[in-house]
């Protein structure tokens, strides 16, 4: 779920930072809440847990805000991990799907409540975009931050040259020619 608040100064993300201490991707950053669906259990309940354990947004807010904007589906590599003949061997594709939450919210309601989260910063649309480039997001957070985007206006066809290669991420016909 990314978090926002839309004012004067813009739209503005509520952005975590990861625990140094957690087991993947320690340090990166991440959307303001997230985390795994257990067995049986729905996307809204799971975010809703997540939300109130990793960012102390209370229940009631996120009942009231919390709109669900749609699902990315995407192949994750994870590295070498099968070996096909000795001495070599292959990525491995893993099937993923992301459910997406926002919730608008005022400044100050983002904070800490467990260890998985070291701070929040609130950010402005230019210090994502430049954390994004940079690569300092968890892979799959940054996917929904730049679908935030496109949802938004921010990228565009007018604003990002390479917008079509973003929202058509696999090789398809050239019907200009």
């Amino acid at each position: 779920m990314l978090c926002y608040v839309k004012d004067a100064k813009g739209i503005r993300l509520w952005i975590a930072k990861r625990s140094m201490q957690k087991q993947t991707y320690p340090g990166m950053l991440d959307c303001a809440a997230a985390g795994a669906l257990s067995a049986g259990e729905s996307p809204r309940s799971a975010m809703i847990l997540e939300a109130t354990e990793e960012a102390s947004i209370e229940r009631e807010i996120i009942e009231d805000g919390m709109r669900y904007v749609g699902a990315i589906s995407y192949f994750h590599m994870k590295g070498s991990s099968i070996a096909l003949s000795e001495g070599s061997s292959t990525a491995v594709l893993l099937p993923e799907v992301e459910y997406l939450y926002e919730l608008q919210l005022d400044e100050g309601i983002v904070r800490p409540k467990d260890s998985e989260v070291e701070d929040f910063r609130l950010w402005n649309v230019d210090q994502v975009l430049d954390t994004l480039g940079r690569g300092m997001f968890k892979p799959n957070s940054a996917v929904v931050a730049i679908d935030h985007f496109i949802r938004h206006g921010v990228i565009s066809p007018e604003t990002e040259p390479m917008y079509e290669e973003i929202i058509i991420p696999f090789p398809t016909a050239n019907w200009s020619i």
